[in-house]
């Protein structure tokens, strides 16, 4: 089944599809949508959501669940991520499975709600005090996000251990169509069994360093301490037997199904980037663009990151002249893929703070740098794939419904045309009244870069939007305007201004309708979906009463469309605009 699901939703369908039955949760800004889906979905098959009051206490249910034997799940961001952590220690050394999601955003203290980041790679290793265990993922897509969800409820269960889903703004809220697999709900944890009165909680062997579990509830009683422990659960201050279980929960990780990376061009590759969650998109297009230059570059994508990936990197260092690190933070990986990489090769930080992702450009400077000084300038070995990629942006305030009109126009694409779709979105800390924007990437052929770089076509719907905006539209690129909003500059040559606001307010009687008519006339000058795939998408996404009026709004969209006197040095750029019935 393919759905268009955002990030965050695919991370909550997954945690359900896997077994997850709790879920005890403080909202935060962008991991809020987790909550949102599992409060809907859990109770409906006889799940338990809480709301708790903080983050302590949520990751402080979690634990308690986990104790009875459910699968427990909490998410949430930098903040919220750092109240965990004395608990997020408790579960290490008290060997409690739960999965813990912290969709980073920009920090520290409150930092940007809405933008992304890395910054809290090094606290995920090591936040909580004391030598610990710790099993970090990072996915890069949404279908990357919902297996990873799965693939960490696998390693909690299977080895007691906290996971956590490293994941970041971008991804969390990235719309993409997935195609959802069939999951059978896991039952992975190995739980008591034999006579109650000879059971030991944290008895092992050298066949097995994972203790089974006794579950609250049963006969199978024990003691559950933060405290270094004894093999039935009493505390102890040995040193020996102290040493003895920091080493077995700790080594319990190391094991090679944790080594999780993926290789992308690097049987002959001469420069590398190493890369890790929503940055791995555009080192995928600069390496893909490098390729078609001349530069033998690859990719490493780091889906584990801890424990961390020594021996990749250092074979790595072994094979290539130089390795390139992009990371959104001030440089943290860095340190490991240096440290691993042990001299053999350069490594080079790109680092970025400021809550934007890298661009492809970005990278594929470095790598031409790289390979000018470094002499690795060969014939290119791939032809560069022809241009099917088409890049729309929507931008207003929040409130106007501009990121639903995103929403709306990748679900046309992806769902009804079957095309290649990425949608993104951009907003202030306001709930409502806020800058924002959604950009939509459609394409024929997978899509690497999910932001748009230079739109073919701008919707403007605010005088800020425009201001910040119009001078990022491609060349020979439709800037369509609402003449009630905005005032464009008089040498503007790229602007079109329509009367979208009046429309949905005198004809219609809805001035809500002003971003349905202006997608349908976006949609109708770029003919990037087909005009029945749009009103399909529109109507699936209709409240019930509103389908008549949203008909009405594209119809009239398309009219405007028609009837629009678009300049000459314009027409180039779009194929003729037909008659849309």
């Amino acid at each position: 089944m393919k759905k268009l699901l955002q990030g965050n939703e695919a991370c909550a369908l997954a945690a359900i599809a896997a077994g997850c039955r709790f879920y005890a949760g403080y909202p935060i800004t962008p991991s809020s949508e987790i909550a949102e889906y599992m409060a809907r979905r859990l109770p409906a098959i006889d799940g338990t959501f809480i709301q708790m009051e903080d983050e302590i206490a949520s990751i402080a249910a979690c634990i308690g669940a986990s104790l009875t034997g459910a699968m427990a799940m909490t998410a949430t961001s930098g903040p919220g991520f750092s109240l965990m952590q004395e608990n997020l220690g408790y579960a290490c050394l008290a060997e409690i499975p739960i999965v813990v999601v912290d969709a980073q955003r920009v920090g520290p203290s409150t930092g940007m709600p809405t933008l992304p980041s890395q910054g809290d790679v090094m606290q995920a290793r090591w936040g909580t005090h004391g030598d610990h265990p710790i099993v970090v993922l990072a996915p890069t897509s949404v279908a990357d996000y919902y297996d990873l969800t799965i693939k960490a409820f696998e390693i909690s269960e299977s080895l007691r251990t906290p996971v956590i889903l490293l994941a970041d703004e971008v991804v969390s809220h990235l719309r993409e169509v997935v195609n959802i697999p069939e999951v059978e709900p896991l039952h992975l944890r190995r739980t008591a069994n034999g006579p109650p009165e000879s059971f030991l909680p944290y008895q092992t062997s050298e066949a097995d360093e994972v203790p089974a579990m006794g579950l609250f509830g049963t006969p199978y009683r024990f003691h559950v301490t933060g405290l270094y422990h004894n093999e039935d659960g009493s505390p102890t201050n040995d040193p020996q037997k102290a040493a003895d279980l920091i080493q077995r929960v700790s080594q319990k990780m190391y094991r090679p199904e944790l080594e999780m990376v993926r290789s992308y061009w690097l049987k002959d590759a001469e420069l590398a980037v190493v890369a890790y969650g929503s940055p791995v998109r555009a080192a995928l297009s600069a390496v893909r663009q490098a390729r078609e230059r001349g530069i033998r570059a690859g990719l490493l994508q780091i889906s584990c990151v801890w424990p961390f990936p020594a021996d990749v990197i250092r074979k790595l260092a072994d094979t290539t002249q130089a390795l390139v690190v992009p990371e959104m933070n001030l440089g943290q990986l860095v340190g490991e893929i240096k440290q691993a990489a042990a001299g053999e090769v350069p490594v080079h930080s790109l680092t970025r703070a400021g809550g934007e992702l890298f661009s492809p450009d970005d990278i594929l400077t470095t790598l031409e740098s790289l390979a000018a000084e470094l002499g690795l300038r060969h014939l290119p070995d791939t032809m560069a794939s022809p241009k099917s990629r088409h890049e729309i942006r929507l931008v207003g305030t929040g409130g106007q419904g501009l990121i639903l009109a995103g929403i709306i126009l990748s679900e046309a694409a992806g769902l009804f045309d079957k095309k290649k779709v990425v949608q993104t979105q951009v907003y202030g800390p306001e709930s409502r009244g806020g800058a924002s924007r959604a950009d939509v990437i459609i394409d024929d052929q997978e899509i690497d870069y999910p932001r748009a770089a230079a739109p073919e076509a701008l919707l403007v719907m605010s005088q800020d939007g425009y201001q910040q905006f119009h001078q990022v539209i491609a060349p020979g690129g439709i800037l369509l305007y609402d003449e009630a909003l905005v005032t464009p500059r008089p040498d503007d040559g790229h602007a079109i201004g329509f009367p979208f606001t009046r429309i949905a307010r005198e004809e219609l009687g809805k001035s809500i309708a002003a971003n349905m008519i202006g997608l349908a006339t976006v949609v109708a000058l770029t003919q990037v979906v087909s005009p029945n795939a749009l009103e399909a998408a529109v109507l699936k996404r209709a409240p019930r009463g509103t389908q008549e009026v949203n008909r009405a709004a594209i119809q009239r969209g398309f009219s405007l469309a028609r009837e629009a006197q678009i300049p000459h040095q314009l027409l180039t750029t779009f194929t003729a605009i037909t008659r849309i019935s």
